[in-house]
């Protein structure tokens, strides 16, 4: 999946940005909604694919001289 601005969506939270009970920062007040969602460990709550997960092709290897 692609955002409209052409990045790829984050697999674990489908560009949510949240996870259901992963880790969640509860803070004074919150709400049973934000009981159950954390940010996603994945893309840090941005929704978009970390760079550098897999889907790029390997680095080529170092120079031999």
């Amino acid at each position: 999946m692609v955002t409209p601005d052409g990045e790829q969506v984050c697999s674990r939270c489908a560009g949510t940005g949240l996870v259901c009970a992963h880790e969640p920062v509860i803070s004074p007040g919150a709400c049973c909604v934000d009981y159950a969602n954390g940010l996603c460990p994945e893309c840090g709550g941005s929704g978009k694919k970390p760079s550098g997960t897999g889907d790029s092709p390997p680095a080529p290897p170092a120079g031999d001289g």
